[in-house]
C-alpha cells in the first residue's frame, strides 16, 4: 500500500508543480488503499476489516444497552427518611425545624411581622412590638397613675356590685342610653331626658297644666260589676242588665276618691244594687235613674278598707 506523502511534499518552498502532482497522486493511492478505490462505505469497512454489524447508530446502541437504559430512565431520587422525607418532592416534617436552625436574632427582639400584607416573618424590636400592641414603654397596670392616665380604674375603685354584674351576650347600649349613663348627677340626667322639673308625691305641688285620670270601663258579668280601684280613679259603665256594684276586688287604699259614671240602657232601663262596702249618707241606697240612656254620676271616697262613701248627681243633663 502506497505510503502517505509527507506534508512537505505539498507545502515546501521548493516544491515544483510536478512534485506537487506526484504527492497528490500518492495521497490518492494511499486513501484508495486505506478505504477502497470506489469510495463507498461498504468498501471502506471491508478495507478496514470492520463488519457492517459492528457499526450502528449511537442512540440505538445506547438504547440497546440494558445498564445504560436503566440509568437514563431514573427520574426520582432515592426515598429519604427522617425529618426530610419523599423522593422527587422532598417534605420537611412538622415541628422538625428547631429554633436553633433559624437565623440569629438580636437581644430583646421578637419574631413576628409588622409589614403590611402576608409575608415572611420579621425580627421586631421592642419599640415596634410595643407600637403594634399599643402599649407605652414602661406601662404598669399596678400603678394607679398609669391606670388613671389611661382612663381606666383600679380594682379597688370598682364597686363590688359592678364586678358581679353580668349582662346577656347580646346586650347593647344605644347612643342615647350611653349619654344617660354618662350623666354625673340627677340634674344632668333630667336634662338628658328633657325633663325640666319632677312632680313628687310627698311634697306640696303647684300644677301649671291640667291633669286627667284615665277612665276605666266596667263590665257586668252574671249580674255583678267587678271593680278594681287600683286600676284608676274614674270609671264608667253602660248598663246591659240588672246588676250589683261588687266590693272592690282588692283592699282599697284609704283616701282614694273618684267618680263612677253610669249610663242607662238605651231601651230598657236597669237597676243597680251595691256590695256591703258601699255606703251612703243616712244609709239609703242610691237609686239610679230609670230613663233610657240617662246618665248618673256617683262620687266615691274610701273612708276605710271596708267603707266607701257614695254621693250622687242623678240624671245629669
Amino acid at each position: 500500500m502506497t505510503a502517505l506523502p509527507p506534508a512537505s511534499d505539498f507545502t515546501g518552498a521548493a516544491v515544483t508543480e510536478a512534485e506537487f502532482k506526484t504527492a497528490t497522486t500518492n495521497q490518492r493511492a494511499y486513501l484508495a488503499g486505506l478505504m477502497g478505490a470506489d469510495g463507498t462505505i461498504a468498501t471502506a469497512k471491508g478495507t478496514l476489516l470492520i463488519a457492517a454489524a459492528d457499526v450502528v447508530d449511537f442512540a440505538t446502541a445506547v438504547a440497546a444497552d440494558a445498564t445504560v437504559a436503566a440509568n437514563t430512565a431514573k427520574v426520582t431520587n432515592a426515598t429519604h427518611s427522617g425529618d426530610v422525607t419523599g423522593d422527587t418532592a422532598l417534605t420537611i416534617a412538622d415541628e422538625a425545624v428547631t429554633l436553633a436552625k433559624l437565623a440569629h436574632m438580636a437581644t430583646a427582639s421578637f419574631l413576628g411581622r409588622n409589614t403590611a400584607a402576608t409575608g415572611d416573618p420579621e425580627v421586631l424590636s421592642k419599640a415596634t412590638a410595643l407600637a403594634m400592641l399599643n402599649v407605652e414603654d414602661g406601662a404598669d397596670v399596678t400603678d394607679t397613675a398609669n391606670v388613671t392616665s389611661a382612663g381606666a380604674l383600679m380594682d379597688t375603685e370598682v364597686d363590688a356590685d359592678i364586678k358581679t354584674l353580668v349582662l346577656p351576650a347580646s346586650t347593647t347600649i344605644s347612643t342615647f342610653g350611653a349619654s344617660l349613663v354618662d350623666d354625673t348627677n340627677a340634674a344632668s340626667a333630667l336634662a338628658t331626658l328633657g325633663i325640666s322639673s319632677v312632680a313628687l308625691l310627698d311634697v306640696e305641688q303647684v300644677w301649671t297644666a291640667a291633669q286627667q285620670a284615665d277612665e276605666t270601663a266596667l263590665v257586668s258579668t252574671a249580674a255583678a260589676i267587678s271593680i278594681e280601684l287600683s286600676d284608676s280613679n274614674d270609671f264608667t259603665h253602660t248598663f246591659t242588665e240588672n246588676t250589683t256594684l261588687s266590693n272592690p276586688a282588692t283592699t282599697p287604699v284609704v283616701g282614694q276618691s273618684g267618680f263612677i259614671i253610669f249610663t242607662q240602657h238605651a231601651s230598657s232601663p236597669k237597676t243597680l244594687a251595691y256590695g256591703s262596702s258601699w255606703d251612703t249618707a243616712g244609709g239609703t241606697a242610691i237609686t239610679v235613674t230609670a230613663t233610657n240612656s240617662a246618665v248618673d254620676v256617683l262620687a266615691y271616697k274610701v273612708i276605710s278598707t271596708t267603707k266607701i262613701l257614695l254621693t250622687a248627681a242623678l240624671d245629669v243633663k
